[in-house]
């Protein structure tokens, strides 16, 4: 998917609610060797667990058991959250999947930002120790194995999007937040990464970034961010 830097205002998706009530899945996955029969339980996996708004978390009991759990995330089937959950691998594949699961990860109220939001526009492996989120409140629960790490940053009404029920941060934002990184977090080289991917993908530059930029300029580590966005931008 490529959009230019400009659209990211509201990104809407309609959906049909459907039934939320679990159910279990008569998943057979055959002898070893087994094939024919392998390939047919993966699909009726799939067509069961069909991207929908509501209800996307497959619990364990779901499943004949946790056998069958770690066999679907070995084939990629299902990605798995915790040793009791997971979702349709499906669904992390294309964007409004992505924001479907996590519309279900993060708090009600807030909005996903950082390696968080950048999960959702770019896929890739999920933040395993906590998801970061917009928000006034303060959360001391733990969703499905992470914390809820909250930014209290006022973020312009032109710096977010909306993908089917969630806000986000747009990719410019996200980038220019994940450049805010101190070279002493345990992330900084993989938010480094994710800004080259996020301009890469959606074809912003150090131009479409100056307005955020501006907004940062009381906060340290803004003259590091503008240095990153730049290198970057020579590098693409």
């Amino acid at each position: 998917m490529t959009t230019n830097a400009h659209d990211y205002g509201n990104i809407s998706h309609e959906t049909v609610p459907l039934d939320n009530t679990g159910f279990m899945v008569p998943l057979d996955l055959g002898l070893p060797g087994d094939e024919n029969r392998e390939a047919a339980a993966i699909a009726e996996f799939k067509r069961r667990h069909a991207p929908r708004k509501r209800g996307t978390i497959i619990q364990l009991k779901h499943l004949p058991g946790p056998l069958a759990m770690r066999k679907l995330t070995k084939l990629q089937a299902v990605m798995q959250l915790d040793s009791a959950h997971s979702v349709n691998a499906e669904m992390t594949r294309t964007l409004y999947g992505r924001a479907t699961v996590m519309h279900e990860l993060i708090p009600q109220h807030t909005a996903a930002c950082e390696r968080t939001a950048a999960w959702v526009w770019l896929g890739g492996a999920l933040p395993e120790d906590y998801f970061e989120v917009l928000s006034t409140s303060h959360y001391r629960r733990v969703v499905y194995g992470r914390h809820i790490r909250v930014r209290q940053r006022r973020v312009n009404d032109d710096h977010m999007s909306v993908v089917g029920q969630i806000r986000l941060t747009n990719p410019v934002r996200t980038a220019c937040d994940l450049a805010l990184y101190s070279p002493k977090d345990p992330h900084f080289y993989v938010a480094q990464d994710l800004i080259s991917q996020l301009m890469e993908q959606f074809r912003f530059t150090t131009v479409d970034c100056e307005p955020v930029l501006e907004h940062y300029a009381h906060l340290r580590g803004s003259a590091q961010a503008r240095d990153l966005l730049v290198r970057f931008e020579s590098i693409a």
